[in-house]
């Protein structure tokens, strides 16, 4: 039986607002068919003189901006614009009503779509013809969540000691070598850092066509490591530096950086050097590259150890005193980002063990088909109706972000950036802020009528708790355990 789906009773944002020359709600006959709990099926169909109308309506508009040589603007005939701007003009139009419907019908019955909709056209598309398609649409199915019978505990640090503050103060010094200029007798050795003044030119061969060669020239800072392990952790090399260079994680040293080692090995300031090394592919369809580095040395800094007086420039602290007071401001944080770490990985496992989420098998077929075993498969499938689980709740409840969260979010990121971001990461940066303000909103909401016991621990034990393992379930008498990763804040803290 053909239905007439209401209009919706709450007033639609801007966003939600039928596009101008959409098809109009009461001129749209929708008929909900045979549907599983995952797939919704919607037989749509609008009647020919409709799209005509809308069609009509879109050229008169375009009428009035086409340009077209031997007519004045605005003044072409519409049979001449219909002539050759119909076909692409009722695409769009068809497009845009397919879109527009798709809309109505996940608002009208509650929907959360996984993917993008399955639209299939009944007839051919044509403004004399009515629009006679089917819609399917794939989701999740939830049952009612019972929150009474969900319990989590929080852990919550005590105040950090000032054992703690002197943990992380040997921790901090551990992780900020200092350097200080080296006799100008002394010879490279390692454990140095070399700062080199160089030119860095693409090697070519007869073999290869003769491009125009970018030449690179800056100055590199240079950490002179053991490379008698591969595995050792290095030091990036970004050109031209003025600042440390960052640690990266522990991964197999490229050889070209070993090269670059082995040659500054036992050098002095002023002695030159010349290399020709190759570097790996950006990617796997480009080939290795030669390059050949020329350039002399520009200064020799040894390590010495890390003082109170260094971690107070570090630290922009005002003294020494100081440096105490903003050690514990940043534990107490820590504290509190860890704190919030291990009761959002609570609560994850809580919902993944009291809600049953129900995916189209398609779509996990489709998600999981790349992964390598059973437990990554069954991993990525959980994490998919986790995710299914937020979107729900966040559409059921009105928890997605707001453009004023993500914008001020947005404005204390930039704040700390020196550079200015392209157009291309900023999109990609609100969309993950976007992303991360509703989940936080969704777990806040969930956190409001679950069952929290509250446990207070103190400052070192919350620090040594995995993410993964309950307290109740550790050795209390063992400090040594990993601790989970709560964002970008620096690493503050080691076992005691």
């Amino acid at each position: 039986m053909t239905e007439h789906t209401p209009s919706p009773q709450k007033e639609t944002t801007p966003s939600q607002r039928a596009p101008a020359h959409a098809v109009a709600l009461k001129d749209i006959a929708v008929e909900k068919q045979d549907s599983s709990p995952t797939e919704h099926v919607f037989h749509v169909q609008i009647p020919a003189h409709v799209m005509t109308q809308r069609l009509d309506e879109r050229i008169k508009q375009h009428a009035q901006t086409i340009k077209l040589k031997g007519f004045r603007p605005g003044k072409i005939p519409l049979h001449v614009i219909k002539q050759r701007y119909a076909k692409t003009l009722y695409q769009e139009l068809t497009e845009q009503t397919c879109q527009h419907v798709t809309q109505h019908i996940t608002q009208n019955y509650a929907l959360v779509p996984l993917t993008s909709p399955h639209i299939t056209h009944k007839r051919p598309l044509a403004p004399e013809t009515p629009l006679d398609m089917e819609i399917r649409l794939q989701t999740a199915h939830i049952p009612t969540i019972s929150y009474d019978a969900i319990a989590i505990e929080r852990y919550n640090p005590t105040a950090p000691t000032p054992q703690d503050v002197h943990h992380a103060m040997t921790a901090l010094k551990a992780q900020h070598p200092q350097y200080e200029d080296a006799p100008t007798h002394h010879h490279a050795q390692q454990g140095d850092r070399v700062s080199i003044d160089a030119t860095i030119t693409p090697a070519t061969t007869q073999k290869q066509d003769k491009a125009p060669a970018t030449t690179q020239k800056g100055t590199w800072h240079v950490d002179l490591i053991d490379i008698t392990d591969s595995t050792s952790t290095h030091h990036a090399q970004t050109p031209p530096a003025q600042t440390p260079p960052v640690q990266t994680p522990s991964s197999p040293m490229p050889l070209w950086r070993q090269q670059i080692i082995r040659t500054l090995m036992g050098k002095r300031v002023g002695d030159s050097f010349d290399l020709t090394t190759h570097v790996p592919p950006s990617d796997s369809s480009s080939p290795t590259q030669n390059i050949h580095i020329r350039g002399h040395v520009v200064s020799l800094r040894r390590p010495r150890p890390c003082h109170d007086d260094d971690l107070v420039r570090i630290l922009q602290a005002q003294s020494r005193d100081d440096l105490d007071g903003k050690l514990h401001a940043l534990l107490t944080q820590k504290g509190i980002e860890t704190r919030n770490a291990l009761l959002s990985h609570a609560l994850r496992n809580a919902l993944q063990r009291h809600v049953s989420v129900e995916l189209p098998e398609r779509y996990v077929h489709d998600a999981t088909k790349e992964c390598s075993s059973p437990e990554q498969k069954n991993r990525l499938t959980q994490q998919l109706r986790l995710s299914a689980l937020y979107r729900h709740l966040a559409q059921q409840h009105r928890l997605y972000a707001s453009k004023e969260d993500v914008e001020k979010h947005m404005r204390a990121i930039l704040n700390h950036r020196q550079e200015p971001l392209s157009d291309e990461e900023t999109y990609e940066l609100t969309y993950r802020l976007s992303l991360s303000i509703t989940e936080h909103h969704v777990e806040n909401f969930i956190l409001k009528h679950v069952r929290i016991r509250d446990i207070s621990l103190p400052f070192h034990k919350l620090m040594a708790i995995p993410n993964t393992t309950p307290p109740s379930e550790q050795d209390a008498h063992t400090d040594t355990s990993p601790r989970p990763d709560t964002g970008n804040t620096p690493s503050l803290i080691t076992s005691p």
